[in-house]
């Protein structure tokens, strides 16, 4: 769970590495998670192809935020753009069509508080997390990912990212390491450094929304820029909900079977 610094993002880190509580040992150098790759340097460049031996990257943002903030194309890496979030607005039917289409997503969430949704930017984040082990898009798309992690067929270290490599690549961590045998615990513990790696940058930004006394602006952001435990474990208890094992919530939606778990930690597992 190492970060790996790298100029142009916050949020890198290697999922290789020991974790004590089952003594599962994850080999390094093959599953990095991270945020947007659209501000990488140079040197960057160099450490990801020849120190972690990058030879794919999957982006999990929508078509709109790739082409807002393209990732840096690095020579000699597969780039695979695989949307992970329905392409509805996942807050439609709160605004009229028109001012759907119009408002930004803060704007959508700051009509919830003026509705009087308690808490809405973080009752929106969770369902998010849990949309994204149960909706049909959503299965479909993570389906794809999973069976390339499997096969692996460019060899290398598979890296993959959304915006700030908190929630969409989150939730994929935690189906990737619930399958190689990591704790509960220990995935949540992994999710949440998150928080150590950004901590700076978001508490600059939320506490001049504080400053300016803008309230719900500070818990939007707050909610959306944070990592927070509630979200993963919205994850977790709907793969345990029906009196299911999580890897077999996992089998039977994904569709692994216990020959790709086999091959799966034949391939990641030290």
């Amino acid at each position: 769970m190492s970060k790996i610094h790298l100029d142009g993002t916050k949020n890198t880190r290697d999922l290789g590495g020991f974790y004590p509580q089952n003594a599962v040992f994850v080999k390094e150098k093959e599953l990095i998670r991270s945020d947007a790759l659209s501000q990488l340097s140079a040197e960057d460049i160099t450490k990801l192809k020849d120190e972690l031996h990058l030879k794919t990257i999957f982006d999990f943002r929508g078509i709109d935020e790739s082409n807002r903030h393209p990732d840096t194309k690095i020579e000699g890496v597969e780039n695979i753009s695989l949307p992970l979030i329905p392409p509805q607005d996942i807050l439609e039917g709160i605004t009229s069509k028109e001012e759907s289409s119009q408002m930004s997503f803060t704007a959508k969430l700051r009509v919830l508080y003026q509705r009087g949704v308690k808490r809405a930017a973080y009752e929106v984040m969770k369902n998010n997390y849990t949309t994204l082990l149960s909706d049909k898009f959503s299965v479909s798309q993570m389906k794809k990912f999973l069976r390339y992690v499997i096969d692996d067929p460019n060899g290398g270290s598979i890296l993959f990212h959304c915006a700030g490599g908190k929630d969409r690549t989150g939730v994929a961590a935690f189906i990737l390491l619930s399958l190689l045998g990591v704790s509960e615990e220990e995935i949540i513990d992994d999710y949440m450094q998150t928080n150590n790696n950004v901590k700076a940058h978001n508490d600059a930004i939320i506490n001049a929304a504080k400053r300016e006394g803008d309230w719900i602006k500070a818990e939007i952001l707050d909610a959306t820029m944070n990592a927070h435990e509630e979200y993963i474990k919205a994850a977790v208890e709907l793969s345990k909900s029906n009196g299911n094992d999580t890897v077999e919530y996992i089998k039977k939606t994904f569709d692994i079977s216990e020959g790709d778990i086999v091959k799966l930690k034949k391939r990641l597992l030290g």
